[in-house]
Formats: structure tokens, C-alpha cells, sequence
């Protein structure tokens, strides 16, 4: 199990933080323990953890409330600064005056610093550290603190330049939040060879910066499904395509490309994609192959996959067992554009 969320229920096991009437979980991710708490609404915008939590009795939001309503909060802070503090605000913002935060981090994803982020919002802390992690707690103090709103908007949604004057919108913590992926932008430049037309998706679309360069260019795509596990990023996605649908039609698909997708009905003409190769800090280029076999049972037969990886992943392997036709398109700032044709 993972070492924060089994460091985070010790407080509550331990009966160093009460149960809360009304408990809110930021960042949710399954837990035996979880079962012991009552009235318990969840926001996890990650599809394939929030999908660990089908089996729980628990509601799930779309958003994390602004309104204090919850006794508790439990936060399992992500790696990522702007987006940890964000989420530490905005449960700290939704607590009744009373309320106690409690949140846990390991330690090699930034669990030493965040006791000092809940004293920065005026919390006075307890903690403990077991399986190589960090849980603190502590109450909401009966003042606002001086820089809740700060962290709040820090980690709101907002405008990303790319190299060539567009603007994104984006959000610290998704995919490409702060600059363009070099290995999209090489990706996007190859999206006439070949021409791609009819039929297709983006898998793990982000925030939509290779469908709009696709749709900017290309009149030939008659319907384009993004296809992303982050909520976050496809609610930038569908900011971000607003008026360059021209006469594509658009879907938006919240989900887990590791699994077959049902809900595409036919096989596409083709699909573009640079797929996630890292779980937390490690190297998994598992992620990349079951997009590529996910993609291979998508496609129709001589449908193409146009993908972008780092030059030293090794996918060719599996290309070449899923498709009749692999081949390098170019190879530039260690990167590797490849098209597979089924």
C-alpha cells in the first residue's frame, strides 16, 4: 500500500485525531480505514485512483468545496508545490472553525516540508513519521490566514504562453502545466506526414495543446475524442478548444487509457498521443505500452498511431507486435516521433 496514505490513517487509528461528523478526502486514494468513517465526500481527480473507490460508501466531487462544512479534512499531498499548497488552502478553507486538517506526504515526495506549510498557514502542528513518510495535524486556527487566498490563486487555473504567443489555459499539478512539452511540440509538427484525416483521438490529451495544433491546421478531421485521466486537465482542454472546432466534432473523455475504451464505438482512423512514462518519480513504460495496445484495439485496421516518446524508451517491441507498420518519423531533441499503422 502506498507509504503516505497508510501513514496518513495512524492519527485516526491511534485516536490522536478524532472522527469527524462530515469528512472531506482531498486527493482520495482507497484505504481499509477509510470504511470506518461516516459521511465522507471525496475529490480525487485522477481517473484510475478514483476508480480504486467504487467499493467505499463515500460521495464524490467535482470540485473542493469552498464553503466550511467538513470537521475533518484528510489531504494526501502530491509532489508538486504550487499544487500541494493549493490543496492544503483549499482544505483548510472548507473546515468548520474547529476543524482539524490532517494530510501526509512521503518523505522522498516532499514530506519534510509540509509541517512547516501548515505552520506557514498558522496551524499549530502535531505529527508523526512511520513507513518512511510524514502525517501533521492540527486545527484551523479562528482567524484567516495571510496566505490562504495567496495559495488558493497561486494553484487556480491560468494562462500559459506557449513559444509562439498562444495562450492555455492550465493549473499547476497537470501534465505540461507550466511550459509546452518539447516532445509535443516535435510531435505536432509531423501531422502531415502522414496527413491525418476522418476519425481520431488524442490519448492523454492534457490540456489540449496537440488537438488544438491538430485542428488548427487540419480541415480533414471530421471527429476528434480527448481522452485524459486528470479531471483538471480536460476541463483546460475544453477552454482551450473553443473556436477551433471549425466543422470537427469534439467529445471529451474522462478515463483510464490503460483499459480498453468502449464508449469509442468503430474503429478511428488514427491517434495521436505522448504518453506518460513515470510513476511518481520511477520510470514505467508500462503506462506507454498499454496505451500503445489500448490504441492498437482502438484503431481500424490501417488506421495510424502518431506517438512521441523520449529516444531511449524502448516501444518499438511492442509496436512492432500489435502493428503491421512501424517506422521512425524523425528523431530531434531526444525525441522519437513513431507511426504505427495497424
Amino acid at each position: 500500500m502506498d507509504a503516505a496514505i497508510e501513514t496518513l490513517f495512524l492519527p485516526l487509528k491511534n485516536g490522536d485525531v478524532p472522527a469527524g461528523a462530515r469528512t472531506l478526502f482531498i486527493g482520495a486514494s482507497a484505504h481499509p480505514y477509510l470504511k470506518e468513517l461516516k459521511n465522507v465526500d471525496i475529490w480525487q481527480p485522477f481517473k484510475p485512483l478514483a476508480d480504486t473507490l467504487g467499493g467505499y460508501d463515500v460521495r464524490t466531487l467535482e470540485n473542493i468545496p469552498a464553503e466550511r462544512v467538513y470537521d475533518l479534512v484528510l489531504v494526501n499531498v502530491p509532489k508538486q508545490g504550487e499544487e500541494a499548497r493549493y490543496w492544503l488552502a483549499c482544505g483548510l478553507r472548507c473546515l468548520n472553525p474547529g476543524g482539524t486538517i490532517l494530510i501526509a506526504a512521503a518523505n522522498d515526495a516532499g514530506g519534510g516540508r509540509i509541517q512547516k506549510w501548515l505552520k506557514d498557514l498558522e496551524v499549530e502542528t502535531d505529527s508523526l513519521s512511520k513507513n518512511k513518510a510524514r502525517a501533521v495535524w492540527g486545527r484551523r486556527p479562528e482567524n484567516k490566514p495571510k496566505l490562504l487566498e495567496q495559495w488558493i490563486d497561486e494553484g487556480s487555473y491560468a494562462l500559459l504562453q506557449s513559444g509562439d504567443g498562444e495562450e492555455f489555459v492550465t493549473q499547476p499539478g497537470v501534465f505540461g502545466w507550466s511550459k509546452i512539452d518539447i516532445g509535443s511540440g516535435l510531435l505536432a509538427e509531423q501531422f502531415d506526414n502522414p496527413k491525418l484525416k476522418g476519425r481520431g483521438a488524442d490519448f492523454g490529451a492534457g490540456i489540449g495543446y496537440l488537438s488544438r495544433e491538430l485542428l488548427i491546421d487540419e480541415n480533414a478531421v471530421k471527429e476528434l475524442h480527448l481522452m485524459e485521466a486528470d479531471a483538471r486537465a480536460l476541463v483546460c482542454a475544453r477552454e482551450n478548444m473553443k473556436g477551433y472546432e471549425g466543422d470537427c466534432t469534439l467529445a471529451y473523455h474522462w478515463t483510464d487509457l490503460t483499459k480498453l475504451q468502449p464508449q469509442i464505438r468503430g474503429g478511428l482512423d488514427f491517434i495521436i498521443m505522448n504518453p506518460p512514462f513515470h510513476t511518481g518519480a520511477k520510470t514505467d513504460i508500462g503506462i506507454g505500452k498499454d496505451f500503445i495496445q489500448t490504441a492498437a484495439r482502438t484503431l481500424r485496421k490501417g488506421g495510424t498511431l502518431l506517438m512521441v516518446a523520449n529516444r531511449q524508451l524502448p516501444y518499438e517491441a511492442a509496436l512492432s507486435s500489435l502493428y503491421s507498420t512501424v517506422r521512425v518519423v524523425v528523431e530531434r531533441d531526444g525525441f522519437k516521433v513513431i507511426e504505427a499503422v495497424v
